[in-house]
């Protein structure tokens, strides 16, 4: 199985070679189970997450998230309500907004999200990250993967990569080692990926899907997240949505505002 899956990747590496030059042809899936602990205050959320990979660009997203914007899009194309929409979307996961697009050409990373309403895209250049590997080695779906650690952004990442497929991606920002990264925790397990599968896809990357989003700086961001984050009720009410009162099973006011809060743990600190 993993010989198929290595003479699969090189040979879609050689057929897409002419068409991947113009960084718009997707080869490669890549599907990660992701847990995260956001707010200490609350369980670790669970995500499926993609990361689709190609000769000069790769784009790693939500499955979940994929499923339900798609399902929007249909939905308003045959003409529903947004009501009927929001009825429809009842008991359908919910997944992560944000969106990761990596190029290989000028060595950036474009930061998609969305913060309420608002579309925001961050753009930085690719940390190198300063790896250091072990010869401590595992077997993650067949593959023989070797063990690599580095403090990355405030945490104490380990991952564990394999060297069967030459490419220097991984979840999330977690790149830069000679192998595709199948597993990653840091330290404290706040945040975990585990490779599920690997297949192959014929994409296009559609650069469209991505005008919506304002470019702002990365402190500018991070800022805004990190308000709407611990205090997300004063951020709507600053934009003009107004919360009415809450009461309880036993007719109580609640504080929905202190409710709101969370005890925010972000994967970059």
């Amino acid at each position: 199985m993993k010989r198929i899956i290595i003479f699969t990747f090189l040979s879609l590496i050689m057929s897409f070679q002419s068409v991947a030059q113009n960084g718009s042809k997707l080869f490669m899936r890549v599907q990660y189970s992701v847990t995260a602990l956001e707010d200490f205050g609350k369980k670790q959320t669970d995500d499926w997450m993609y990361l689709d990979l190609g000769n000069n660009e790769s784009v790693y997203y939500s499955y979940f998230n994929h499923i339900r914007d798609s399902t929007v899009q249909s939905q308003k194309k045959m003409g529903y309500s947004a009501f009927e929409i929001m009825e429809n979307l009842k008991g359908t996961k919910r997944g992560s907004k944000d969106i990761f697009l990596f190029s290989s050409n000028n060595k950036t990373l474009n930061h998609y999200s969305i913060i309420t309403a608002d579309y925001y895209m961050v753009a930085e250049p690719v940390e190198q990250i300063k790896w250091i590997t072990a010869s401590e080695t595992t077997t993650i779906l067949n593959f023989k993967c070797f063990k690599a650690t580095a403090n990355f952004r405030g945490r104490e990442w380990t991952v564990w990569f394999t060297q069967d497929i030459p490419v220097t991606s991984g979840p999330w920002k977690l790149n830069g080692l000679p192998g595709l990264v199948l597993r990653a925790s840091d330290s404290e397990k706040h945040y975990t990926f585990e490779c599920m599968a690997i297949g192959k896809i014929d994409k296009t990357l559609q650069m469209s899907d991505y005008s919506k989003y304002s470019s702002i700086s990365k402190k500018e961001y991070d800022m805004l997240l990190y308000k709407f984050k611990t205090n997300p009720l004063s951020v709507l009410e600053n934009k003009g949505v107004t919360i009415g009162a809450a009461k309880d099973a036993n007719g109580r006011v609640i504080d929905v505002k202190q409710k709101m809060k969370t005890q925010y743990n972000p994967i970059e600190r």
